[in-house]
This record gives structure tokens, sequence and C-alpha cells, in this order.
């Protein structure tokens, strides 16, 4: 993987960086990652093309987009399956 090196940082923004990476649950690399990541998706038009940030954190999707996904994958139900309501009624009634 590619390295990134960032020279000149004043030591005020590494002492900030010290501060929040444990606030945040992770290393400081992890926590630049995230920030770099983060800074690049909010000036992308397509946020879902980016990768994601050392397993920690991707770009965020809205529900419409999300709902979007999930129509795409499942468009059609499963034949013969039954429905929620079904199952519900089913579960009620064996109680």
């Amino acid at each position: 993987m590619p390295k990134l090196f960032i020279k000149n940082v004043p030591e005020a923004v590494i002492e900030k960086l010290r501060e929040r990476a444990p606030r945040t649950h992770r290393s400081m690399q992890g926590e630049l990652m995230v920030l770099v990541s983060e800074a690049v998706a909010s000036s992308s038009e397509n946020h879902g093309a980016l990768p994601q940030a050392h397993g920690r954190q991707r770009a965020r999707r809205t529900v419409e987009e999300i709902w979007e996904t999930i129509q795409a994958r499942y468009s059609k139900p499963v034949s013969g399956a039954p429905t929620a309501l079904e199952i519900i009624r089913a579960d009620h009634d064996d109680r």
C-alpha cells in the first residue's frame, strides 16, 4: 500500500491528534486515515467510491441510498416464503 508523509506538522496539531485518537478508540495512524478519508469523501460526488479506512469507518450514506441499494439487490421477493406478517402471527399463536 502506498505511504503518505506529512512534513512540518505543528506540535499543537500532533498533540490534538494524540488526545483525539484514544477518544475514538483508534491509533494515531487510524485516526489520520479516517480524517483524510472523510475529507476526500466530503469533496467527492460519489461517497460510496472510497475504500473503507482500515476497516473502521466508511463514507456515510443516507437512508434513501441504503434503501435503493437493498431494492436493487432484492428486487423480487422469494417465492413461496412466508411474509413477515405470517411469521409474526405464527409466533403469536404459538404463545
